[in-house]
């Protein structure tokens, strides 16, 4: 049976909404912590952020592995940015590292946002000799 439990989170210094789901979990403290300092970190990086949302999804061993799926849908004016990460656990992949690599690649998909969007208002480059 999957169960989805569902934790919206707005009582932070996260300027803009966001949804934490986990989904075949618990819902757990410290991985909503270790996504909301993630959240802040893009907070930082664009203050335009419509939404966000955030499924943690850990599910039950499978052949003695675990594996995290890590999915975020970041909304910002003109486009919708997505990450989906899957990781099996071993000595070096926890939930923590998953988390840290998928909001990782959606940084770097931000930041080539707002450098096309920077380029394109910035027109042309007019040399005057």
């Amino acid at each position: 049976m999957q169960s989805n439990n569902t934790e919206s989170v707005r009582e932070t210094e996260i300027s803009f909404p966001y949804e934490i789901t986990f989904v075949d979990c618990p819902p757990s403290d410290a991985v909503r912590f270790q996504v909301e300092e993630q959240l802040d970190k893009l907070g930082h990086v664009y203050d335009r952020i419509i939404d966000c949302k955030v499924n943690v999804r850990i599910p039950h061993k499978f052949k003695a592995k675990r594996l995290f799926h890590i999915h975020i849908q970041l909304d910002v004016p003109g486009k919708r940015l997505a990450v989906s990460r899957d990781t099996p656990s071993d000595a070096r992949n926890t939930v923590g590292a998953a988390i840290h690599d998928a909001f990782h690649r959606l940084t770097r998909q931000l930041d080539d946002f707002l450098r096309i969007r920077k380029d394109h208002h910035a027109g042309p480059q007019v040399v005057v000799e």
